[in-house]
């Protein structure tokens, strides 16, 4: 099984942290913002995984690598029609792009297609990108989109071919507000820590 983990603000500490588990057999993508992983994870479940993380923001199951452009719009409709088929009702799914480009025309061309491509197949569905941009984060988290695993990824990978994936979790932006506004009191004076570099920090000193 091969894995993508979408990397935080800081990644090279994200980096260092998948190491610390994987030892350092870690691929990071040419733009820098994700790193591949070969083999199963050290968890129960990838949420599970992530939320031992702290400088990483979400864990994709790779479905198939260096996938040419003209050939996404089939492989994506493949994999979604497997996916709706096992669901009641609508199927909802969403469709992103790592790097993100808010003015690509890509995700408004293949969106309206791969819709159509369903209801072909009889599967009633609709996508939830907003104004043909990324999911939103907080709007995939409350959904449960990473459970169903309908929404996808098209990571580039150079030379006009991308690596596509199903989100199987995301951190839980909710918990890590509890644990930084809701802690019982601050000291500015002594230093405040952020829950998430609290957490690379423990991980990269390999204590569990």
């Amino acid at each position: 099984m091969t894995y993508a983990f979408i990397l935080g603000r800081n990644k090279e500490l994200s980096t260092a942290e998948l190491g610390a588990f994987f030892k350092n057999k870690v691929t990071v993508a040419k733009h820098g913002l994700c790193a591949f992983v070969e083999g199963e994870l050290p968890a129960l479940s990838p949420q599970d995984f992530l939320d031992r993380l702290g400088g990483s923001v979400e864990i994709l199951e790779i479905f198939e690598r260096n996938v040419l452009f003209a050939d996404i719009e089939q492989k994506v409709t493949d994999f979604l029609k497997k996916k709706c088929a096992t669901l009641t009702g609508k199927c909802t799914f969403g469709l992103n792009l790592l790097p993100v480009n808010k003015k690509s025309q890509v995700l408004k061309t293949f969106l309206p297609r791969i819709k159509k491509n369903l209801k072909t197949e009889g599967l009633s569905s609709g996508f939830v990108n907003n104004d043909f941009q990324n999911v939103n984060e907080v709007f995939a988290f409350k959904h449960g989109l990473h459970k169903l695993g309908t929404n996808i990824w098209m990571v580039e990978e150079g030379e006009g071919r991308v690596s596509l994936g199903s989100s199987v979790s995301a951190q839980n932006f909710e918990a890590y507000s509890k644990r930084d506004y809701g802690k019982p009191f601050r000291d500015a004076k002594a230093g405040m820590l952020p829950p998430k570099l609290a957490q690379v920090m423990i991980n990269l000193a390999g204590i569990d």
